[in-house]
């Protein structure tokens, strides 16, 4: 599995299912459409695709749309891909499991609720709850240098961001602790 795997299928599978075109993503996301453009160009590019990212994390806060599920679904495809069966059991989609967040006016408007940045929060957050403000121990669980989480959370527009998001998830995923709730809770902050 690479790395930047789930990004680009989160961004793809919220293109296809949620937006239909870039251009009612861009507006959506609040993002210009060039931007959205160069974004979905790196995701390609395996570069990274933090310039919309945070835009979409919230907009699927905002409008009850599960992050936890679309991560199982991806690693539920992620498994077909590796056993190539297609006859494995599909995903269960009748499953209610949407949630009531706080609906802000604005994506704008969430984002401005919290001086960090969503990753930087959520990077917090795990630290701070589940790892006992240990850095070094984040590290190890991610499976990253101590340099590369420096170097994400010093600049967003870095492949390491990206990256750093991928494995956040990935280790919230291997826990049990729910991306819904974290995103519901930052954007109750």
């Amino acid at each position: 599995m690479a790395d930047l795997d789930f990004i680009t299928f989160f961004f793809q599978t919220m293109l296809n299912e949620e937006f239909k075109t870039k251009v009612k993503m861009a507006k959506s996301l609040d993002v210009t459409y060039r931007t959205l453009q160069i974004n979905f160009q790196k995701l390609g590019n395996q570069k990274g695709g933090c310039l919309a990212c945070q835009n979409l994390f919230l907009y699927c806060c905002r409008n009850n749309i599960s992050v936890d599920r679309l991560y199982h679904r991806y690693l539920e495809e992620q498994h077909d891909k590796k056993k190539n069966d297609m006859s494995s059991v599909s995903w269960q989609h009748d499953i209610d499991i949407s949630y009531n967040y706080p609906t802000p006016t604005s994506i704008r408007e969430v984002a401005q609720m919290t001086k960090a940045g969503l990753l930087q929060w959520i990077y917090q957050y795990v630290l701070r709850n589940h790892l006992n403000s240990d850095t070094r121990s984040m590290a190890v669980e991610l499976r990253l240098p101590e340099s590369v989480l420096e170097n994400a959370l010093q600049n967003e527009d870095s492949m390491a961001y990206t990256l750093l998001f991928e494995q956040l998830l990935a280790y919230c995923a291997r826990k049990g602790i729910s991306i819904d709730s974290i995103l519901r809770e930052y954007v109750d902050s």
